[in-house]
């Protein structure tokens, strides 16, 4: 079994009473999702590249330079720029955005350009007035060699800041914002690879927890009063993390899919001598399901790993018990 995390576990719990052959199971879910206390968002927009991106993008005031290098030796280059600075509803909006206006440029200068120069496409995007930063560049990047001019299309540039435009931080605005706490866990082993607390002496740093352990190698932390900034390695939905967020009194741990670390439902059935536990939990949680007979001493049934949103249990029950209660602890 894995070692625990240094998180309260969340619960949710279903009841089937068995009265000698005849079974009767709940078919509630219970409880309903918990929305995080107040100030604290509902979910953070973490667990892929393409949703650190779109968290980025949303509703921020962003500058965009973008940038075309044209290289016809390998020692020489020419480059023709280009910048913006506004806000976009969506992600979708701001790739069409800067793929059309970068293949505008382009056209501008074809006619300046020979033949055989190589084109290199450049952008660099930078975020204003996010939390308490007033500024913070290179969020967003895209850096790729497109071919040779007579090869480039509309295409190119779109395909390139869809596939290119990797985020380098996931910036998430949180009202209040006075603490944040990253562990990211060996999956397999139990044990931390990395943990970060902000600010040191934290009341989200456990005693036995060393504080700010960054290590050799791992880019620096930006988190401070308002906003996450959250670095992409532990981000973009390839580790298994924890991160907790402190706001306004109250605190919150969410998954590396972004879901908060809350209660969700389950629901039960029985057929035939079987017992059918159905729930849905947070995505990315470590889920264990467990029974009682006396709501005291919990016994695990089975245990999930990480990964989608429902589970779904089915084994068999002792017909010499009166009534069973099931529930599973996400972690």
């Amino acid at each position: 079994m894995k070692a625990p995390r240094q998180f309260m576990a969340l619960v949710a719990i279903a009841v089937i009473a068995l009265f000698g052959s005849n079974f009767e199971a709940s078919g509630q879910q219970t409880p309903n999702l918990v929305i995080p206390p107040m100030g604290l968002p509902t979910s953070l927009s973490i667990g892929s590249p393409t949703k650190i991106a779109a968290g980025n993008v949303t509703n921020h005031l962003c500058s965009t330079d973008l940038t075309i290098y044209t290289t016809n030796t390998a020692d020489s280059a020419t480059n023709f720029g280009f910048s913006q600075t506004q806000q976009w509803p969506t992600l979708d909006s701001w790739t069409q955005s800067i793929a059309s206006n970068a293949y505008r440029l382009f056209v501008l200068y074809r006619s300046t350009m020979k033949s055989n120069s190589g084109i290199r496409f450049v952008v660099n995007s930078a975020y204003f007035n996010i939390g308490s930063i007033s500024f913070l560049p290179n969020v967003m990047n895209t850096d790729v060699n497109l071919g040779v001019l007579t090869n480039i299309s509309s295409n190119l540039f779109a395909t390139a800041v869809k596939t290119h435009s990797l985020p380098m931080l996931a910036m998430i605005p949180v009202t209040g914002l006075v603490g944040y706490k990253v562990v990211v866990t060996n999956a397999q082993a139990g044990t931390n690879i990395y943990s970060y607390v902000w600010p040191v002496g934290s009341a989200l740093l456990n005693p036995a927890q060393k504080p700010n352990s960054i290590g050799f190698g791992f880019p620096a932390e930006k988190t401070t009063t308002g906003v996450m900034v959250g670095n992409e390695w532990y981000c973009d939905g390839t580790n298994d993390v924890r991160i907790t967020l402190l706001a306004n009194g109250s605190s919150m741990t969410y998954t590396g899919d972004g879901d908060a670390l809350v209660s969700g439902t389950v629901s039960i059935s029985y057929s035939n001598g079987s017992v059918t536990v159905s729930s849905t939990v947070p995505s990315g949680s470590d889920v264990s399901f467990q029974g009682s007979t006396d709501l005291i001493n919990w016994q695990e049934v089975a245990r999930f790993g990480y990964g989608l949103h429902t589970r779904h249990i089915a084994f068999t029950v002792d017909n010499n018990v009166s009534q069973m209660f099931y529930r599973y602890v996400a972690q």
